[in-house]
């Protein structure tokens, strides 16, 4: 190659020289531009070192120029898009093409700001790759529609109400998963379709009516109507319908909201039902809070305790107990505070004109969806007439226990005065007439017989007489009664009779211990005949709060229920002595498996009382 000549050289320098110039004077124009520009730019070399930011750019950082160039930038753009970003500007630099990202990128006053970053490669006069130029832009605001909008169809699908758009035709143009769930419809099935596909041939109209009204402007607000699945079967629904407004107020379309009523409305008949029979119920049906405050106030209850609803309702129930039964009814709510129930307690309520009101009570806590309890609900019947039935019938079955009672005693002493006297008398006479026969072996042979027969007839009349009235009671007491009659029992039976008892603290009235000496008369001939053992437990025991009498055999046992059944004379007497005495017995007997008799009697006023 020629080398060039001096000549050609001072030439060539002028031409430079202006070039420089334009070179110079164009960049000058550029950062004019750049540093007057309402955008954020940059620019960096052909080693990824930037060698240029804008005014604007330095004041959105509020860094210096040296702060930033090279790599410095990188400081201020948040630590979970750092990576990101300069991994995208590494490959796009080294392919020599043009990108956009988004970063956050740290503004002056601390609040990270979302740019849109666009990276041009830029070339000089030769052609060769010279770096990047870029222009950032600020879309925070839009990351934040974005994210808004986001939030809003995150919410909208996964809402477990029906959302569906329609445009003005009734086009279904959107369909998310609860409506899927609710009409058993895809999207991809439902979006095209008008939304009629939901209405039944007899709801058509009503369906065509709201489409109306919601273009028209109306607002359909929790509209109740019934709409259809795919499979053919009916839901209720409430409807919410309104106009999808654009940005210059004009109608582009609709929107609707469906929920499922179905189990509410089902709710809703029940309680109308339920509602229905407390109000049409002859019991008085009352509800109140823990604090004891009446809620809930039927007309049963107005018609049995007097009061309407309006004095009764924020009163405290103890308006309906006696004073003498406060405590009881601290009790039962002590018990229904911890979720028991109280089922057919037999008590004395007050009515409002102060009478006392016999009444059967079945009392249940009431709890909410938590399982919390929350008030209690009572319902009381009327039993007054029931009571006064039973005490008639209790006062006249007593007025003939006592006849029985009187009468055996009548026989008892006629017995053991007059016939077991002149038994005695016929024996004397008898040995009176074996001294004086002529012929003494025969006589005294015949006559001993004779005296054997008749004592076993005083033994067997004096045993009837105990039976028929022991005075022994009067003088022994029941424990003493009770063990002695079980030893006679026992030798005239040829059985063994275990008895366990001891003398009672205190004496019980006539009445209790007749009533179980004669339970115990009652159990213990009933063992002798069917149980089939020579073996019985007796036992009497001395409660706090009353007497305890078990009759026990490991025999043949029987069936309760099929002896009741088969009117057993002796199980219902043995019942109806302790129930007229407010005593308890239990009979506990299965075929092959002993019998057990269990009298629990109760010391104290309540012992005078009828049984409720």
């Amino acid at each position: 190659m020629p080398t060039p000549s001096f000549a050609t050289v001072i030439r060539d320098v002028p031409e430079r020289h202006r070039a420089d110039e334009a070179i110079w004077e164009s960049e000058q124009r550029f950062r004019l531009v750049a540093n007057t520009a309402p955008v954020l730019m940059w620019m960096s070399d052909r080693d990824k070192l930037y060698t240029y930011f804008n005014k604007p750019w330095l004041d959105f950082t509020g860094r210096s120029v040296e702060q930033e160039l090279g790599n410095g930038w990188a400081e201020g753009v948040h630590p979970d898009d750092l990576q990101r970003c300069l991994q995208t500007y590494s490959q796009f630099y080294d392919q020599r093409e043009q990108f956009e990202m988004e970063y956050r990128l740290r503004r002056h006053d601390g609040e990270y700001r979302w740019l849109l970053d666009v990276g041009v490669p830029r070339f000089n006069q030769e052609g060769s790759f010279a770096g990047y130029i870029g222009i950032c832009i600020d879309i925070t605001e839009r990351k934040c529609t974005e994210e808004t909008l986001l939030r809003y169809a995150s919410i909208v699908e996964s809402s477990n109400e029906a959302i569906v758009g329609l445009d003005l035709k009734g086009t279904i143009t959107y369909w998310n998963k609860g409506a899927e769930r609710l009409f058993g419809y895809s999207a991809m099935e439902a979006i095209g379709n008008n939304v009629l596909l939901l209405s039944s041939d007899d709801a058509r109209d009503d369906a065509i009516e709201v489409l109306k009204r919601a273009l028209q402007g109306d607002l359909v607000d929790r509209y109740e109507t019934v709409r259809q699945r795919k499979d053919g079967s009916l839901v209720e629904i409430s409807l919410t319908v309104s106009r999808i407004i654009d940005a210059e107020g004009r109608s582009i379309g609709l929107s609707g909201i469906a929920r499922d009523i179905t189990e509410r409305k089902r709710a809703e008949e029940a309680v109308s039902r339920h509602s229905a029979i407390v109000e049409s119920s002859e019991d008085a049906i009352i509800s109140k809070g823990l604090d004891g405050v009446i809620t809930g106030w039927n007309a049963g209850a107005q018609r049995i305790f007097g009061y309407t609803e309006q004095e009764a309702v924020g009163k405290p129930i103890t308006i309906l107990v006696p004073p003498d039964l406060r405590d009881e009814e601290n009790k039962i709510l002590e018990k229904l505070r911890t979720g028991e129930r109280v089922e057919h307690f037999e008590t004395i309520r007050l009515a409002k004109i102060g009478e006392r009101v016999h009444v059967s009570l079945s009392i249940s806590p009431i709890k909410d969806s938590s399982g919390k309890i929350t008030g209690i609900s009572k319902i009381a019947r009327d039993i007054t007439e029931r009571k006064q039935k039973d005490e008639a019938l209790s006062s006249m079955t007593r007025k003939l226990v006592e006849a029985q009672e009187q009468e055996r005693a009548r026989i008892a002493r006629e017995l053991h005065d007059d016939i077991t006297q002149r038994l005695a008398l016929l024996a004397i006479e008898i040995g009176q007439v074996q001294e004086c026969c002529e012929k003494p072996f025969e006589v005294r042979t015949w006559t001993q017989k004779l005296l054997e027969h008749t004592k076993e007839i005083a033994t067997d009349i004096q045993a009837l007489s105990h039976e028929l009235h022991s005075s022994k009671l009067e003088y022994l007491g029941l424990a003493g009664a009770i063990r002695n009659w079980c030893h006679e029992f026992a030798q005239r039976q040829g059985m063994e009779i275990v008895f366990k008892g001891s003398k009672l603290s205190n004496s019980p009235p006539p009445e209790i211990s007749l009533c179980l000496f004669r339970v115990l008369q009652e159990a213990l001939h009933n063992a002798a005949k069917y149980s089939g053992v020579k073996s019985l437990d007796v036992q009497l025991r001395e409660e706090s709060c009353g007497i305890e009498l078990i009759v026990s055999d490991l025999g043949k046992g029987f069936d309760v229920a099929a002896t009741m059944h088969d009117r057993g004379l002796g199980i219902t007497s043995m019942r109806e002595r302790v129930r007229l005495i407010g005593g308890t017995i239990r009979i506990d007997s299965k075929p092959l498996a002993g019998t057990n008799i269990h009298v629990r009697v109760p010391l104290g006023i309540a012992a005078m009382q009828p049984p409720n």
